[in-house]
């Protein structure tokens, strides 16, 4: 294989800790923070249901590009709906 190819498939390859497990769902893999429930339940219905770690809403809102203000109205609709089964 090429060096260069070997070189950036480590580099886009995501970051995990050093013994290789995947990285704890209770926080957010960009800044760290604490999740509540809501964190992962909106990131599942946004991004993918079968997520494993899940980036905070404030995260989730800059790398969609519309900040929190639109996350948190969706989050309240999904409540006030009760038809999803993630924010019961």
């Amino acid at each position: 294989m090429n060096p260069y190819f070997r070189e950036a498939a480590r580099q886009a390859a995501p970051e995990q800790p050093e013994n290789g497990a995947p990285q704890d769902p209770s926080v957010c893999r960009d800044c760290g923070a604490a999740l509540a429930a809501d964190d992962k339940a909106i990131y599942m219905k946004l991004i993918s249901r079968n997520a494993t770690s899940f980036l905070c809403i404030d995260c989730l809102g800059a790398q969609l590009g519309c900040g929190r203000g639109p996350i948190e109205e969706r989050i309240r609709y999904y409540r006030e709906s009760g038809n999803c089964t993630l924010f019961r």
